[in-house]
């Protein structure tokens, strides 16, 4: 590791607090003007280090720019190893992580970019994107699943960022199936999975997870104004909030038959209980969300009481007050209201 590189972590690991130029000397084995020279080449990256006389270097506690040193810093014990990329702009982190894999890379792999100029939904939606205020992110994994199961790598991956959040920022996200995560009703993040792998045999050959954080947005495009949210004003690293999302789903992915983390995607989920509105046929229908199935899908209850299983597509949850069941409520009367 470069010089350079082994500075950024020394420093991201004591991140607020100085420390002497000579004891970084004697900690790399080198001179300080040597320790001088990669200060000022971090600086000119964008990095804020700040240097006093007696007292030495320090990372600004509230620089949060992204960087595999601080990624690492935050990362430590059993992923300390992980594979870690970090782009100033990508067209998306999904498409370089697949580009990459084409290209051998091994996996996992974590990619990062401070923006991204084609950033992608669900059903070629976009993404914004915008550069330095969110958290861009894509998990390339290879887990021992089948190929019919995969849906259960987007929903590890919604519990991952929601307790990540949670622990970082204090507060209680929700998902909306399958790969939104809410916060305080608007959406925060977006989630997605992007599979290859054989029909014919059933098999998954490798999963990039996208992950998109609205971490330091202000001002949203005036269509996304009422719908989404960040964190902002909250004070949370991007650089740790990466390690914590990226260590809690390579841990559940490891043991991804197991489905640990299913009943925590039940209790957080917005639509169990809920009317939801799904479309089949290009007809909309309607029916009660009443659980969280084996594989991700979402339970419904019809009308005529028989259950579905949706394991695609998007469902609209319906107002409060015509998509709640009470106890004692007549279910074919409540999914038959307007």
């Amino acid at each position: 590791m470069a010089l350079r590189d082994e500075l950024l972590c020394e420093l991201e690991a004591r991140r607020g607090a100085d420390i002497s130029g000579q004891a970084l000397a004697e900690r790399f084995g080198v001179s300080r003007s040597a320790i001088w020279k990669a200060i000022s080449a971090l600086r000119a990256e964008g990095f804020v280090i700040l240097s006093a006389p007696k007292r030495g270097y320090r990372l600004r506690a509230e620089d949060d720019r992204l960087s595999e040193a601080g990624v690492r810093a935050a990362l430590g014990g059993a992923h300390a190893a992980l594979p870690v990329r970090v782009y100033r702009t990508l067209d998306s982190t999904n498409r370089e992580a697949q580009r990459l894999l084409a290209a051998g890379e091994p996996c996992p792999l974590l990619l990062l970019s401070e923006e991204q100029t084609a950033g992608r939904g669900r059903r070629g939606r976009a993404f914004y994107s915008p550069a330095g205020e969110g958290l861009y992110m894509t998990l390339a994994l290879r887990p021992c699943v089948a190929l019919s199961e995969a849906a259960l790598v987007t929903a590890a991956a919604a519990v991952a960022v929601a307790q990540a959040v949670d622990a970082l920022a204090g507060v209680r996200c929700r998902i909306k199936w399958v790969n939104d995560v809410f916060l305080d009703g608007k959406k925060l993040c977006g989630i997605l999975t992007e599979a290859n792998g054989s029909f014919e045999a059933d098999a998954l050959d490798s999963v990039c997870v996208g992950i998109g954080v609205n971490v330091r947005t202000r001002v949203f495009p005036e269509e996304l104004a009422e719908r989404a949210c960040s964190l902002y004003p909250r004070a949370i690293s991007r650089n740790r909030l990466a390690a914590e999302i990226a260590a809690r789903l390579l841990d559940f992915a490891a043991g991804l038959d197991a489905r640990r983390f299913l009943d925590e995607y039940r209790a957080r989920s917005l639509a169990l209980g809920r009317t939801v509105a799904f479309t089949r046929n290009g007809v909309e229908r309607r029916a009660l969300a009443v659980d969280i199935g084996e594989r991700g899908e979402l339970i419904v209850r019809r009308a005529d009481g028989q259950i579905e299983a949706l394991s695609a597509g998007e469902v609209r949850i319906l107002p409060p007050e015509s998509g709640t069941l009470r106890p004692g409520a007549d279910i074919q009367h409540f999914l038959s209201k307007p």
